[in-house]
């Protein structure tokens, strides 16, 4: 059927057709479902029949959802993301479910982190965009903070929201069924959360590393991190902002990329941990020199 929908999209892109591949997201065979996700993945390659597969997509999106953040299978899991980053390149999914995406940057797997990396860069990458067309004018180094603003309040959503997660758990531990089904539904959200030697920032940063530039800029975040983000006017502004000759901004530029305590806070994390993979990135590289030049010598 995967087959055919690529080869014959025409004819087999109808609800008719498309229903049996839907059921079979739900079969107890792993195989099964690997085979349907990749059959699902060829429609939204085709740009044409978006609009055909309209009733498709919306009965099956929650299924899919599902699948991305607790199916079995670690390979269904990262292939069904690959999908519903199809699907929203066409703006097919709600605020509610690209969170939900969102939070799997925090997933306990790191190679469900890494999947769900460009969607997220994506989700972030239009956020800036909509900040910088708010904006009368903006400088490069306006561009460069307001980036980072960004990726910091994104994190520090996504993580009130895991933990709203927990605390709905354990709020219903109490429940009907003695605390057996919500033992198990705390364990799943506790592994969002990543509880492991590395803390969330870490896990995200490690995630977002290849796919967000900003991540990678410390000197970028520093430099935001030392202003001081109380001000509440033009006058009260950093003196060092002022000794690199910038003409005056207004309060609304300010305010695009001022940092709110928690913020701070949780840039401060992704700071560290940049520091960190920068730091063992540099070193892996001098490994490398050095031993290629012992290998030559010899």
């Amino acid at each position: 059927m995967g087959v055919w929908l690529d080869k014959y999209p025409k004819h087999f892109l109808s609800s008719q057709h498309l229903l049996y591949i839907g059921w079979l997201l739900s079969d107890v065979n792993t195989q099964v479902r690997l085979e349907a996700v990749r059959a699902v993945s060829k429609i939204y390659d085709q740009e044409e029949y978006i609009a055909t597969v309209n009733h498709f997509t919306q009965h099956f999106k929650a299924r899919l959802v599902k699948m991305a953040t607790s199916d079995t299978e670690l390979s269904i899991r990262v292939a069904v993301i690959q999908v519903l980053s199809a699907m929203e390149g066409h703006r097919l999914l709600e605020e509610e479910e690209r969170e939900q995406l969102c939070l799997l940057l925090f997933d306990d797997d790191a190679k469900v982190r890494k999947a769900v990396s460009p969607f997220v860069q994506s989700e972030w990458d239009d956020q800036v965009t909509e900040v910088l067309e708010r904006l009368e004018k903006s400088t490069e180094k306006d561009k460069e903070r307001i980036k980072i603003k960004v990726l910091a309040s994104f994190l520090v959503n996504w993580s009130r929201l895991l933990d709203e997660r927990v605390g709905d758990e354990d709020d219903s531990e109490n429940g009907e069924d003695g605390g057996g089904s919500s033992q198990r539904r705390k364990k799943e959200v506790l592994g969002l959360i990543g509880v492991e030697q590395k803390g969330r920032m870490a896990l995200a940063v490690d995630a977002l590393w290849d796919d967000i530039e900003t991540i990678r800029d410390w000197k970028a975040i520093l430099d935001l991190l030392q202003l001081d983000h109380s001000a509440v006017d033009d006058e009260s502004r950093p003196a060092r902002s002022k000794a690199n000759g910038r003409s005056k901004q207004t309060k609304e530029d300010m305010s695009a990329w001022r940092l709110e305590e928690v913020e701070e806070s949780t840039l401060l994390e992704v700071l560290v941990s940049s520091l960190r993979h920068a730091k063992h990135q540099a070193a892996t590289a001098k490994k490398v020199r050095i031993f290629g030049s012992s290998a030559r010598s010899s």
